[in-house]
């Protein structure tokens, strides 16, 4: 039996889709340009989730005994792209064209998740990897809750 300060657990059915990819999601990866692996999902048809990993993101799904605050710390960017424009000076989201781009000695392929604010946008996030498919699955997934 949970204890009562468990948070409900979120709804395993609502993981629409899933995946690895290179992640720039807090102000000091974006700023100091370093990548790091991250695992995200698809939850319900507008709401993207990234995890520092599968194990986090397991945990997020299927331990009954976090709080609500536990269970979201263990979520390092939520974006909802409908509810997030309710928020104060959001005007919405948009992804920048996939590209591949020489990084260091690798070739990654890449795009950006642009936050529009009403003093013009910001980077939200950056995405890429070495594999194109994982990049475009991405991509894939978040234009489709955007269009939700």
């Amino acid at each position: 039996q949970a204890p009562l300060t468990s948070a409900p657990l979120p709804q395993g059915e609502k993981v629409l889709k899933s995946g690895y990819v290179l992640s720039r999601i807090s102000f000091r990866t974006i700023l100091l340009k370093k990548w790091k692996q991250t695992y995200w999902v698809q939850y319900g048809p507008h709401t993207m989730l990234w995890f520092r990993n599968y194990s986090d993101f397991d945990d997020w799904l299927n331990n009954p005994y976090h709080t609500q605050q536990q269970r979201n710390f263990l979520i390092k960017l939520a974006v909802n792209f409908v509810h997030d424009l309710y928020k104060p000076n959001v005007r919405g989201y948009q992804v920048t064209q996939a590209r591949s781009k020489q990084y260091r000695n690798k070739i990654l392929r890449q795009f950006k998740l642009e936050r529009w604010m009403d003093y013009g946008p910001t980077i939200a996030a950056a995405f890429a990897s070495s594999d194109p498919k994982e990049v475009d699955e991405l991509r894939q997934a978040i234009v489709e809750c955007m269009r939700n």
